[in-house]
C-alpha cells in the first residue's frame, strides 16, 4: 500500500498530478531501483513561490526560488518492509515557468521532477558525474513508462 499525504495550497487543476498518478510513479521508481516494500509513505506539498523560497533559504541556505525540495527520511528508510520516503515540496509556479522556458509540456515537466525527487528520496544523487549519468538513465527509463521521452532534451 502506498500512502501519500498531500497538501495543496491552491487547486492546480487538470494539469497537476493526482495521488493515483503519484502512486504509479512511486511503484515504477521502486521497481526500477529494486527497492522492496509493502508499505510506502510520502508527504507531498504543492506551494507557491514565496513558500518554496522560504524553505530553500531555511534548509539549503539559498535565498532563491527552486522547483522542488526533497527531504529523505533516513531513520525509517527500510523498517519492517515499510519505507517512509520523506517529504517533497513542489512549486507549481516555478515548474510552470520552467516548462515554458524549456518548451516542455507542463505535466511532463512535473512528472520528471516528481521522478527526480523520488530518486533523491531513495538515495540517488547527481553531484558526481557517474552518479548523475546513472540517475538520469533511471529517470528516462521510468518516464518512458508514462510516455515521456528524454526529459533532458531542450528544443
Amino acid at each position: 500500500m502506498i500512502v501519500i499525504d498531500c497538501f495543496v495550497d491552491k487547486i492546480w487543476g487538470k494539469n497537476s498530478i493526482n495521488k493515483n498518478e503519484m502512486k504509479k510513479i512511486i511503484k515504477e521508481c521502486l521497481t526500477k531501483t529494486n527497492k522492496k516494500a509493502k508499505n510506502v509513505f510520502l508527504n507531498v506539498s504543492f506551494v507557491n513561490r514565496e513558500t518554496i523560497k522560504k524553505y530553500n533559504s531555511l534548509y539549503r541556505n539559498k535565498d532563491k526560488e527552486t522547483n522542488v525540495l526533497s527531504f529523505e527520511n533516513k531513520e525509517q528508510q527500510n523498517y519492517d518492509n515499510f519505507i517512509n520516503l520523506g517529504e517533497m515540496i513542489l512549486c507549481y509556479e516555478v515548474i510552470k515557468d520552467e516548462s515554458m522556458q524549456f518548451n516542455k509540456d507542463f505535466k511532463e515537466r512535473l512528472y520528471h521532477l516528481f521522478v527526480h525527487s523520488i530518486l533523491h528520496l531513495l538515495g540517488y544523487d547527481h553531484i558526481i558525474e557517474k552518479e548523475r549519468e546513472q540517475m538520469e538513465k533511471l529517470e528516462e527509463e521510468i518516464l518512458q513508462k508514462f510516455n515521456i521521452y528524454n526529459p533532458y532534451f531542450i528544443d
